[in-house]
């Protein structure tokens, strides 16, 4: 009777010591770095129109607190602060931003992120989306069917500004924008 306790006492300590191997095998390839890791578009290659956003890119943000944010801004996009800028990208509607009426939406301003960072665009460390979240505001409303909102691509062009004062909205705005959709390029 002994020696079948013992074998089950040792089956049992076997198959933990199993579990915990495989446990601390799963573990040891969860990859850390956490926000210094995420910067995956700093050398990606990009298509002409997707060319504009590689100075966004280099961006980086670091929290300081749940309201403030320092950003490392480089030179090359600090340089275009009070330009016309043109850009391409995904649009992000938010409902401040738009008016419904019918299966029509009427939009002052909406969030533009490259096509590339789509994926990144529903990422949940904000300190990588005040990387290159910009705010457009329209210099008149846009009045889109809310189909055409759905997977809008759109150019936008108007007066780029850096402001950084309230960087869980946007740190980048395009002002008095012009957009229009874009069909596939």
């Amino acid at each position: 009777m002994n020696s079948g306790k013992a074998n089950k006492w040792a089956i049992t300590l076997i198959s933990l010591a199993v579990i915990a191997c495989l446990y601390l095998i799963e573990l040891s390839k969860i990859e850390v770095g956490g926000s210094e890791r995420v910067p995956a578009l700093d050398n990606v290659k990009a298509s002409e129109a997707d060319k504009r956003w590689e100075p966004f890119y280099r961006v980086r943000a670091t929290l300081i607190d749940n309201q403030n944010a320092e950003f490392d801004i480089p030179e090359k996009l600090r340089r275009k602060d009070g330009e016309q800028i043109t850009l391409t990208g995904a649009a992000m509607f938010y409902g401040s931003g738009c008016t419904a009426s019918g299966d029509k939406v009427s939009v002052e301003y909406f969030f533009l992120v490259p096509s590339l960072s789509i994926a990144d665009a529903c990422t949940i460390l904000p300190e990588v989306m005040m990387r290159y979240r910009v705010r457009v505001n329209l210099v008149e409303p846009w009045v889109l069917s809310r189909i055409e909102m759905t997977a809008a691509i759109v150019r936008v062009s108007g007066r780029f500004r850096i402001d950084t004062s309230k960087p869980f909205e946007a740190a980048f705005i395009v002002e008095e924008a012009e957009c229009s959709l874009i069909e596939n390029e």
